[in-house]
């Protein structure tokens, strides 16, 4: 089943929200440095668990059932979290996985252990863990928690971008009539617009040029994408 534009879209607009969201988490943890006072050794639990917890919701998004191309992008983030001493992309993924359940849903608490070089604190992940049934066991990819999330950054944002392209989902609607038809739907269906300024958004529609604002669109998407607040 193809996606279509709509729910393209929709896709899109979910992945930004969660990398923007991702990202400031990551920014925040990464401003606080040695000696940490209690608030900051709360705050910095929450900022890695919020980066996590993000990450994982983005990559969710395109492995989930409902996604027709969920396959493709399992086989796809397998092979780009497959690094040369940490080989077992299905491993790596997994893990992830566990650790953002871990500490989302089983309060593990991310920044118990930690090293710190030049006043930089480095949080050290537990090198295996289990899923909740206690059956299955991954192991770390990297001794510090800031080691993996440094290789996620650097493919993650890349793949996705990818995976979209490829399946033509980076597109704007093809016709400037479905924009403006689709525009209207979404118009007179929004809460709280008075009618009066939906019917006087709705004739100025005609003349807005949709192509060049999704384009403009979908490049801010992907700038977001590519956005590492690593720095590298």
């Amino acid at each position: 089943m193809p996606v279509d534009a709509t729910q393209a879209r929709e896709i899109i607009s979910g992945l930004k929200w969660y990398f923007q969201a991702k990202n400031l988490a990551l920014k925040n943890a990464l401003s606080i440095r040695t000696p940490l006072s209690v608030d900051q050794q709360n705050d910095i639990r929450t900022y890695y668990s919020l980066y996590l917890a993000n990450l994982l919701s983005a990559t969710e998004m395109l492995l989930e059932k409902e996604y027709p191309l969920s396959q493709d992008f399992k086989q796809e983030i397998e092979a780009a979290l497959s690094f040369p001493e940490y080989s077992d992309g299905e491993n790596n993924y997994s893990y992830l996985r566990e650790l953002r359940n871990a500490v989302i849903h089983r309060g593990f608490d991310i920044s118990s252990s930690a090293h710190t070089i030049d006043d930089v604190p480095l949080m050290i992940a537990p090198q295996t863990i289990v899923n909740r049934s206690g059956k299955k066991s991954y192991s770390a990819f990297g001794f510090y928690l800031l080691e993996m999330i440094s290789k996620c950054e650097s493919v993650i944002g890349h793949l996705i971008e990818q995976h979209l392209q490829s399946k033509g989902l980076l597109k704007p609607l093809p016709t400037h009539e479905q924009m403006v038809a689709e525009t209207k739907v979404h118009l007179s269906s929004a809460v709280g617009i008075p009618e009066w300024v939906k019917n006087m958004g709705s004739s100025h529609l005609e003349n807005i040029d949709h192509e060049k604002m999704q384009l403009e669109q979908i490049k801010s998407f992907v700038a977001v994408l590519h956005e590492n607040p690593l720095g590298s």
